[in-house]
């Protein structure tokens, strides 16, 4: 059902990442259909988005999440720090995750991108404001990086596709 694949690819449970914040406890879902389309008690940051977007992008495995992979020492040496080692855990089948990364459109109006992506303005409160969303990934047969991007505020998605194009092609140039 809609809650266990919620569950499955982690977005409904805080991301485990060493940080000191607070978050509510997430609240019980109150209606399936409502949550579908995102207007039910479910609320995402764009960090639980981008594990889940991962996930499709790596045969349906949720990545672990980490801060930093190096952090610099007094004397100016990069350090590596290690990856916490935790369960793999897995959101879909790789036949699905292909499936559904499948669906996701191919950028069509920048030559060469090849990247998948999809962006949407949503509703962001009750007076009404809206925020656009843009999630990509490339390159699109085999993804190695996944972008999230969120613009408060915006009255289209126009913005947010242009960044994230725009992100896309400076880290694969």
């Amino acid at each position: 059902d809609l809650s266990q694949a919620l569950a499955d690819f982690g977005l409904l449970a805080a991301p485990r990442l060493p940080l000191n914040t607070e978050t509510p406890p997430p609240e019980p879902l109150a209606d399936l259909a409502l949550a579908g389309i995102g207007q039910d008690t479910l609320t995402v940051t764009p960090l639980q988005v981008a594990r889940a977007l991962a996930a499709l992008a790596t045969n349906g495995r949720l990545p672990p999440l980490q801060l930093v992979t190096a952090v610099q020492d007094a004397a100016g040496a990069w350090q590596a720090v290690a990856v916490v080692d935790v369960e793999e855990e897995t959101a879909v089948s790789p036949q699905t995750a292909q499936t559904t990364r499948d669906l996701l459109p191919v950028a069509g109006e920048t030559p060469g991108f090849g990247g998948r992506e999809h962006a949407v303005l949503v509703l962001s409160g009750p007076e009404g404001s809206t925020n656009a969303w843009y999630l990509g990934l490339y390159p699109a047969a085999a993804p190695r990086y996944v972008l999230v991007i969120v613009l408060e505020g915006a009255e289209s998605v126009a913005r947010a596709v242009e960044n994230g194009r725009g992100l896309l092609r400076a880290v694969t140039d």
